[in-house]
């Protein structure tokens, strides 16, 4: 698995598959403010969800044909997939853990919370 810390860049060749968890892929760039932003919030959500939830970047300045497949239109946007891969949520704009992890707890897959069993 990539380091806990690092943004997972998603190239275009690695096609996205369900997961046995949900995932949540960052759909941004690493020179856009808000995107920046989200880096710590990817970080404390590997960190603290490791197992639990896939969490992917995809740099879409790099990648812009990833950018046309996720239908982006505005950075950052974030999408929410059900284990079976299935898109079930998608945001635009920052978005803080605590709110993440109350979105996938709405949408009927709660994460456990940090620090707890």
């Amino acid at each position: 698995p990539p380091a806990e810390a690092a943004p997972v860049a998603v190239t275009p060749a690695t096609p996205p598959t369900p997961a046995p968890v949900p995932r949540f892929v960052e759909l941004g760039s690493d020179r856009c403010q808000s995107c920046k932003a989200m880096i710590p919030v990817l970080a404390e959500l590997r960190a603290a969800h490791a197992g639990a939830l896939q969490v992917d970047f995809i740099d879409v300045w790099d990648h812009p044909d990833e950018a046309e497949r996720y239908k982006v239109t505005i950075i950052p946007t974030q999408v929410f997939f059900a284990p079976d891969g299935k898109e079930i949520f998608r945001h635009q704009g920052f978005f803080p853990a605590d709110a993440i992890r109350a979105r996938f707890a709405a949408l009927g897959f709660p994460l456990p919370v940090p620090g707890e069993g």
